[in-house]
């Protein structure tokens, strides 16, 4: 335990990270829990329990339980086109709800539709008014042949059917259904004041130093509802590691936190395991189920992981697994702005410590 603490103390003291809080759980249990470095370099505010980072692409399996909520209710069918729910989209009819939460729209994922998102781009629009302009964007890819990483375009998409099937905008619906049933309590797209206060910093690593960026990163601006209350279902969400604990508790309890059962046993399973017919991976070894990616050889990417496990990362650094047959669960929680998200060396490192410690 004191070699995680160490290792998160290294990368604070070299200045690779600013701070870091880290949470393992064995077999359901909280076996470790550590708060390392700063908020806040400049004020040198210390990380604590209460620090909220950006989750950034951590908000996609949030999302995706908002998804399947719905579909539990009838709301939603994975096998609907989403031409069902965005008639904007009429000539987009092959692409199914089912292919935007496993990353095989063909929206999104290259450089064909990046460019048309970049055109169209206005840092005012609201979810409903982005989605719009999105309908003429070209297909990378014919949905469902392929696969890829729609890190914005695909999610926000979804984040729009999530809205126009429960009649609800994504920050009200996410709260109402998931957020308060869960207790949640800092997990938001739209901060209070004090709430405000206890953001970290985001930071740049830069040639042996951290330099504060929380103002100038490119990606935050365009997914941060405070600015423009856009509701990005792909990155836009905040919270702190004892409230992901709660999500993450979720999903490895088959839909039931405590005594509440969110989603049913199947819904998760379908969640949690391989969603697609065209059998491509993402990674080697990695292939999506819902708003997750799954873990099925974890061996060829050097993974520490038991076939099976799953999780997702976010850009600045968040991460977290869950490794159903081990029993073992982390959430990592750091906001620098390059660290390479799903492939980030800390998350990596810190991986590999909790096997040789829990595993």
């Amino acid at each position: 335990m004191e070699r995680l603490t160490s290792q998160l103390e290294k990368y604070v003291a070299d200045k690779e990270i600013a701070g870091a809080s880290l949470l393992v759980r064995k077999n359901g249990e909280k076996v470790f829990e550590t708060y390392s470095g700063y908020a806040n370099l400049e004020t040198q505010e210390p990380v604590t329990e209460s620090s909220i980072f950006r989750l950034a692409s951590m908000t996609k399996p949030i999302a995706a339980i908002a998804a399947m909520i719905l579909k539990e209710r009838g709301r939603l069918c994975l096998g609907d086109s989403i031409a069902k729910y965005l008639p904007d989209y009429e000539d987009k009819r092959g692409v199914t709800v089912l292919d935007l939460l496993n990353h095989s729209s063909g929206l999104g994922h290259g450089p064909s539709s990046q460019e048309y998102v970049e055109k169209c781009f206005d840092p005012t629009d609201k979810l409903a008014e982005r989605v719009h302009k999105w309908a003429g964007m070209p297909r990378d890819f014919e949905p469902g042949t392929g696969t890829g990483y729609s890190g914005i375009v695909g999610f926000d998409i979804l984040g729009r059917i999530i809205e126009v099937a429960s009649g609800s905008d994504l920050q009200t619906f996410f709260r109402e259904n998931i957020f308060e049933p869960l207790g949640l309590r800092d997990t938001t797209y739209s901060l209070t004041s004090a709430q405000a206060e206890r953001v970290v910093r985001l930071y740049e690593a830069d040639n042996g130093e951290l330099r504060d960026v929380t103002e100038s990163e490119s990606m935050w601006p365009t997914v941060n509802a405070m600015l423009n209350g856009y509701y990005s279902a792909g990155a836009g969400l905040l919270g702190t590691l004892s409230d992901y604990d709660k999500i993450v508790q979720l999903l490895a309890g088959e839909g039931r936190y405590q005594d509440l059962r969110l989603l049913r046993e199947e819904t998760v399973h379908r969640m949690c395991t391989e969603s697609s017919n065209h059998k491509k991976e993402f990674f080697p070894g990695s292939v999506w189920g819902l708003g997750m990616v799954v873990y099925r050889a974890p061996e060829l990417m050097g993974l520490p992981f038991s076939s099976g496990a799953f999780g997702w990362s976010g850009a600045y650094g968040t991460h977290f697994f869950i490794d159903v047959r081990k029993n073992i669960q982390a959430i990592l929680m750091v906001n620098r702005s390059n660290i390479g998200g799903a492939g980030s060396y800390v998350s990596r490192q810190i991986e590999k410590l909790i096997y040789e410690i829990y595993g």
